[in-house]
């Protein structure tokens, strides 16, 4: 049977737990203030109402009584019959089995970890800590159900028949698009799906960038680029002799503003920023940089790969032209990206690929293509991976994007000051605003014999240049380990991690 918790929780206060539960660690009763502290709506727990209860057990609520009432809802949708009123976002949370149906009123990372079912892997013996993040997320099961289900219920393509399959598979893709709309606070018109957002920054190097860029132009990006916001449009400014300019970085991994203010002149055409470091995870001022960049007439991109799974996105503050992300990196199939285009530029764009699902009327003579956003969308869409995206945003949202960066932050900040005391260990960058990421050294032992001894205590993290050689070279370093660290990850995790870590020598 199928239940949520009610909203009915009240009068919680810790030194009841505690004094009830006295087996419980130090590392349990710092999870219980951070429980009482960062749930806002001040909703409370009567601990009262709860029998045995086991910290280290906190996501189990089957042996809490007096807080269930029955919920069928995701039971009478879990096979998806009926399209039109299926949503993720009100689907409430599945964990286990897909029988438990939980309503959550606390960020609770431990019963949110039971929806994920590869952090229940051993990995050489050890359970997985998965601390590469940055690389990709893990998936949480109704992403895996919503695939499933997909293939099993509603495979067809999309926009191209009239038969049952066909319409309903449109409609899941048709809502997939206006819920990643809401998701940034864009207008489905102005959403593109790709695979990715190295796809992404190619479709607007090859579109909007042939178009804007001259000779003599300047293009203008950081020295904390992913490859992926270097190559497009290094391959643009060959093809068109324009400057690929790039705004440096001081010996934190931050911008140098003055320089950047600078560098922009009536020359520029194009500003494109990643919105956080992969390699270091500085969070950009780009809302500043947005500012400086319009008043120079030019127009403004944003790498949001490693952003979007860690901070709530609304591209109307932002204000930036573009926004492009991948789904894996924020709990959704590989495979599967956005690129938010504002609606007034992607009209008067070029096709970035020709074929099938983007024209209105073909002949040998003239073409007639379709509007934005399907002109750039030519083939056949990852229609069963786009419905996964639809339910790992589905999921975010119920989860809250606040709650979210609160509790990284959290982590994050926990893990550096640990990281900090270890004198063996040097920590590469020191942003301002740092999000998602530590990178580091091991002094005298090379990264990947590093990650290989986390590895064998279950610890996965990312060794190498992480895909952004200039950033990392800034440091006269080659490579570094990387910890990227998800909402997922836990206190516990992070002082396994570091435990390992001040053995390595």
């Amino acid at each position: 049977m199928s239940k949520k918790i009610t909203n009915n929780m009240h009068n919680y206060n810790s030194n009841n737990l505690l004094e009830s539960q006295n087996y419980c660690s130090e590392r349990d009763k710092r999870n219980i203030d951070r429980l009482s502290t960062m749930h806002s709506n001040e909703r409370k727990i009567n601990m009262n109402e709860f029998g045995n209860f086991d910290m280290h057990e906190l996501g189990n609520y089957r042996e809490v009584s007096g807080i269930y009432e029955e919920c069928s809802e995701f039971e009478n949708h879990k096979t998806m019959d009926d399209i039109s009123s299926f949503d993720y976002n009100n689907a409430n949370y599945i964990t286990g089995d897909n029988s438990q149906i939980i309503n959550r009123d606390l960020f609770d990372v431990h019963q949110i970890r039971q929806d994920f079912p590869i952090l229940s892997r051993l990995i050489n013996g050890k359970p997985l800590i998965w601390l590469d993040n940055g690389a990709t997320s893990q998936k949480p099961k109704v992403v895996i159900d919503a695939i499933s289900n997909y293939y099993s219920q509603y495979n067809s393509n999309v926009h191209r028949g009239v038969h049952t399959l066909s319409q309903e598979a449109s409609e899941l893709f048709d809502k997939a698009r206006r819920e990643v709309a809401s998701f940034i606070n864009g207008s489905e018109k102005e959403i593109i799906f790709v695979k990715g957002a190295t796809e992404g920054l190619n479709l607007l190097a090859n579109t909007i960038g042939m178009q804007k860029v001259n000779a003599g132009d300047d293009i203008l990006i950081t020295q904390l680029e992913h490859h992926s916001n270097i190559l497009p449009w290094r391959k643009l400014a060959q093809e068109k002799n324009a400057n690929l300019k790039i705004i440096p970085i001081d010996s934190n991994g931050d911008i140098v503003m003055d320089v950047y203010s600078n560098m922009l002149s009536e020359k520029t055409k194009i500003v494109s920023l990643a919105h956080i470091a992969n390699s270091l995870g500085t969070l950009v001022p780009v809302e500043s940089m947005i500012q400086q960049a319009k008043m120079h007439g030019a127009i403004t991109i944003l790498d949001g790969a490693q952003s979007i799974p860690h901070i709530k996105i609304d591209v109307q503050e932002l204000g930036c032209d573009f926004f492009v992300f991948s789904g894996h990196k924020m709990f959704a199939p590989t495979g599967t990206g956005v690129v938010f285009g504002r609606e007034d530029l992607l009209k008067n764009s070029i096709p970035y690929q020709v074929g099938g699902g983007m024209i209105h009327d073909v002949k040998y003579e003239q073409v007639k293509y379709a509007e934005s956003p399907y002109v750039y969308e030519a083939g056949t869409a990852n229609l069963a991976d786009i419905e996964g995206l639809r339910a790992a945003i589905g999921y975010l949202n119920k989860l809250d994007m606040n709650n979210v960066e609160n509790h990284e932050h959290d982590i994050v900040q926990y893990a550096y000051e640990q990281m900090k005391n270890l004198d063996h260990v040097k920590i590469i960058g020191n942003p301002v605003n740092r999000v998602g990421v530590l990178s580091f050294i091991v002094n005298g032992i090379d990264n990947n014999e590093v990650g290989k001894k986390l590895d064998e205590e279950g610890i996965a993290v990312r060794t190498g240049h992480h895909c952004a050689q200039p950033s990392i070279r800034s440091f006269g370093i080659e490579g570094t380990v990387r910890a990227s660290f998800a909402f997922y990850n836990t206190h516990d995790e992070v002082d396994k991690f570091i435990d390992v870590l001040r053995k390595i020598r």
